[in-house]
């Protein structure tokens, strides 16, 4: 990647949102500005590096993606919130960032904090254990997309039943990077005492969907609240119906020089149909009109939607 021009170091992007939401569209908009996000990535375009630790680390605490009622606003409640902490700082600061880095910028950086190049990460769990990161990374820009919650719901649904246990890869010629993530899964799983493997809901129905949808939408609200964090939220029908200027917008946040021409031809990728995609279906639209009401399909907006 080119990243001429750029300043010393940079405070890593931490894109959060619920799953389905339209995270993996707004990161692979930015990885065509340069912004970097990872060498070994799942189909969902998540660096394994963080997405293996996040999953384990809910596991250890005694959740998982699809069940975070009760989580609380602030690890600092939880008694080995210290300990999660220094076994991150460990990872971050050691070799196995090389599952992210990739071995050439491994030995060129050392740690996660030297990197000189406009970086960072998503995954929706990220959602919930922002305040760790954030005792890592305390000046990182966080990114939060929200999408309608019955396309969310719907996604969900149906990638849940296509889902598998192994690990999809988008970057298989890195022959090395896969003997790297193989080596890091086992790294995690006694780092961190908890499989790091996604759990799967491959029976769950679209209403308990829309649940887990309402549940991160509330405890992302809650949380940003409580903790007085700064956070960028789009939304994501307004991205792909105005992807100049939202991407715009979103570079500006993150400091990110612009270059227009370049912001043009990378927003001329999207599908704008996928803004309401459940209009097209009548039994979604069945749907909507039964949770249109909920307060936060008001306190987004998506209750005017018909």
């Amino acid at each position: 990647m080119n990243h001429q021009g750029m300043k010393n170091t940079f405070d890593p992007i931490i894109v959060t949102g619920m799953h389905r939401s339209g995270t993996t569209l707004v990161t692979r908009l930015l990885e065509g500005c340069n912004v970097y996000f990872g060498l070994y990535k799942d189909v969902n375009n998540e660096a394994t590096f963080f997405l293996k630790r996040n999953e384990a680390i809910l596991k250890f605490l005694g959740f998982d993606w699809s069940r975070i009622q009760e989580f609380s606003y602030s690890l600092d409640e939880f008694d080995r919130s210290r300990e999660l902490t220094g076994k991150l700082n460990s990872d971050i600061n050691g070799l196995p960032i090389i599952v992210y880095l990739g071995l050439v910028d491994y030995i060129k950086f050392k740690s996660l904090k030297n990197i000189d190049y406009p970086w960072g990460w998503k995954d929706p769990r990220n959602t919930i254990l922002l305040p760790l990161w954030l005792k890592l990374f305390p000046n990182a820009k966080i990114l939060n997309i929200v999408r309608n919650g019955v396309d969310v719901a719907s996604s969900l649904v149906t990638r849940e039943k296509k889902r598998t246990r192994r690990l999809s890869t988008k970057n298989k010629r890195y022959g090395i990077a896969r003997l790297y993530n193989r080596l890091d899964y086992f790294l995690v799983e006694k780092q961190y005492q908890a499989d790091p493997v996604v759990s799967l809901n491959d029976d769950l129905g679209i209403s308990d969907a829309f649940q887990i949808w309402a549940d991160y939408v509330c405890h992302f609200q809650e949380l940003i609240k409580q903790n007085e964090i700064s956070v960028l939220t789009v939304q994501f029908e307004k991205l792909v119906s105005n992807a100049e200027d939202t991407l715009s917008e979103i570079l500006r946040y993150l400091e990110i020089e612009i270059d227009y021409d370049q912001v043009g031809k990378v927003a001329h990728s999207i599908n704008k149909s996928r803004g309401m995609a459940f209009l097209n279906n009548d039994r979604l639209v069945e749907f909507y009109h039964s949770v249109r009401n909920h307060p936060l399909m008001h306190s987004h907006g998506y209750h005017k939607i018909l």
